[in-house]
């Protein structure tokens, strides 16, 4: 029984299906459904046609399980002979392979009279058309290959470099830690200092009285504090002595005034003025507190401002401040880095060493085992693992091409087996 056009067209999608399966972008015409493609077969030539819808059928449904005996003329069920009543161009709508373990195609998928047939290039004159697809897929095969083996060489060798490099540097660093970790605060101190110094010149600007008293001190702080049961109030000064001598004595005196701005006597000791003393030594650039209890016994006191500053330096030379000179230098900003900002930069240094020291770690590990470095974590090795995200692309279109072709098994090199091996060898 012929084969109805319907059959025709049913086994034609069939053979794009097979097609299409793992397709690769160079190989989306494995087929060709529009007759474009012809073969000149000579009068008498023998076709092999299948028999029935059923074969088609059969063919069909073991395909959906891959049956690989059903890519071979041999294997693809009952066939009967047709000759070809005359001399014809006849349409090519694929190719197949008459046995297994053939490496190229031998026999073309041809529409003849309605029906397909598998036509042996044995029975055609001119075979160029196979010849190509054979060459295209040879091609193709050995492009892959090369392609693969050069990219894993180049994935090795990069990798063990830069794991022998990691693992040099590592040595060199561990004995020189803590001199790096120096020089690393070295150069934070300096930035830091240069940002404080910035906002400090910033601060004393054009003002003639800052200018002036910022060379013997600053002062942070000066506050009283709110009266205590007994109407008592504590005054506390933050200053640091900027001169570069060091401070013997520092007496200041002041007056405290209420919420109105009006100054006010100490109920006690019935007075307005206020006086203390700073006993040093204080070097140049510390920051020293000091508080005076219960200074001034008055419930309104608000706050302190001091009228007058004399500074007595261990040389026996003295300096004096006015008023308005001591206000301008209140609120100073901080001309120096704290103890908490020293403590702050040595640990970040601290870190970054050991940061430094895992990151070559990280990397020299793979000295012995570069092919592990595909799924490393460290920056080093990124180009590397894009690198193999690209072997592995190939790998996977290799195996494509051999499972759709049912060509020889890659006897690989051992860095190809090692690093992409399994994904060549997948479902073949």
């Amino acid at each position: 029984m012929k084969a109805t056009r319907a059959t025709l067209i049913t086994l034609l999608v069939f053979f794009l299906w097979i097609g299409s399966s793992h397709t690769l972008a160079q190989d989306v015409r494995q087929y060709y459904p529009d007759n474009s493609h012809t073969v000149f077969v000579p009068k008498k030539t023998v076709l092999n046609a299948l028999m029935s819808d059923y074969e088609v059928e059969r063919i069909l449904e073991a395909r959906k399980t891959d049956e690989k005996s059903d890519r071979y003329v041999g294997n693809s069920g009952l066939l009967k002979k047709t000759r070809v009543s005359e001399n014809s161009d006849i349409p090519v709508i694929g190719f197949i392979k008459s046995e297994p373990d053939l490496y190229e195609y031998d026999y073309y998928i041809v529409e003849y009279n309605g029906q397909v047939c598998f036509l042996s290039k044995e029975s055609c004159p001119d075979n160029s058309l196979i010849d190509a697809k054979n060459n295209d897929i040879r091609n193709q095969y050995q492009s892959l290959k090369d392609n693969i083996e050069n990219l894993t060489r180049e994935f090795f060798n990069s990798v063990s470099a830069k794991a022998e490099k990691a693992s040099n540097e590592l040595s060199v660093l561990t004995e020189k830690e803590k001199s790096l970790k120096d020089s690393i605060i070295a150069v934070m101190t300096a930035q830091k200092k240069e940002e404080i110094t910035s906002k400090y010149n910033d601060w004393v600007g054009e003002n003639d009285a800052r200018k002036k008293a910022s060379k013997y001190l600053t002062i942070s702080r000066s506050s009283l504090s709110s009266p205590n049961t007994a109407s008592g109030c504590d005054y506390t000064m933050v200053f640091t002595n900027t001169s570069s001598k060091d401070i013997k004595y520092l007496d200041w005196k002041g007056n405290a005034y209420n919420a109105v701005d009006d100054i006010v006597s100490c109920t006690i000791r019935q007075r307005s003025l206020i006086e203390g003393r700073v006993t040093g030594p204080v070097p140049p650039n510390m920051e020293k507190t000091c508080t005076w209890e219960t200074i001034i016994y008055n419930w309104s006191a608000k706050s302190l401002r001091i009228i007058g500053i004399t500074i007595t330096y261990m040389d026996g030379t003295q300096v004096s401040l006015t008023g308005k000179e001591v206000s301008s230098v209140v609120g100073a900003p901080r001309n120096n880095l704290t103890y908490e900002e020293r403590q702050s930069i040595e640990k970040k240094a601290q870190r970054e060493v050991e940061e430094q020291i895992q990151a070559l770690k990280d990397v020299s590990m793979y000295l012995t085992v570069p092919e592990y470095a595909r799924s490393s974590k460290s920056d080093i090795l990124a180009p590397e693992r894009e690198l193999y995200k690209q072997i592995v692309g190939l790998a996977l279109e290799f195996n494509g091409l051999c499972k759709r072709h049912d060509l020889a098994e890659w006897v690989m090199p051992k860095k190809v087996e090692q690093l992409v091996g399994t994904y060549i060898k997948a479902g073949l």
